[in-house]
């Protein structure tokens, strides 16, 4: 017992040794990124989708922004293609809409191969363990692929389901919408 709390302010006292450099500000399109990024948050917040996570490749440039959400009712492959696009088209419009992030976009018009979106299908997860099916419950997209996933019953380890690319996934939830009017 005493050698752990020796060793732990050891480790207390190296790491307040440690100099923060104060003067470290964040370049402009970061903040610049965040704004687009709540807005679109606020928009896909009353479509059900809830922030769980958010990040990026943004060195030089803005490369690639990674967007999480949850969605806490039921959604079949047909649902969950359409949360994704949903999400997806939102975003792109508010990024390439907004004139004064683009000269910091490493590409314009900033595309669906510069997201990682991830859907975790919380609705799902209910009804696979009352049921015991496999169903979705998880939905990427990733190098302009979708893959829609599933832990199955126990609930650990994701296996694909279905996949495609994001323009057939677009194209589909334009006629699933199409017909469903």
């Amino acid at each position: 017992m005493n050698k752990k709390i020796i060793m732990l302010f050891a480790l207390l006292s190296l790491s307040s040794c440690l100099k923060v450099d104060e003067s470290y500000k964040h370049p402009e399109y970061m903040n610049l990124l965040r704004e687009i990024e709540y807005e679109t948050i606020q928009e896909l917040k009353k479509k059900g989708l809830y922030i769980s996570g958010f990040g990026g490749c943004l060195m030089d440039c803005i490369r690639l922004v990674d967007l999480s959400f949850r969605y806490e009712k039921y959604a079949d492959i047909s649902k969950a293609r359409e949360l994704i696009v949903l999400v997806v088209e939102t975003f792109l419009k508010k990024i390439n809409n907004h004139e004064k992030i683009r000269p910091d976009l490493c590409n314009y018009p900033f595309s669906s191969d510069n997201l990682d979106i991830q859907i975790d299908l919380i609705g799902n997860d209910k009804i696979i363990k009352k049921k015991k099916m496999e169903i979705v419950n998880f939905v990427v997209l990733k190098e302009g692929m979708i893959f829609y996933k599933y832990s199955g019953i126990n609930n650990s380890i994701y296996k694909n389901l279905e996949k495609e690319t994001y323009k057939e996934a677009k194209e589909k939830a334009k006629l699933s919408s199409k017909l469903s009017k």
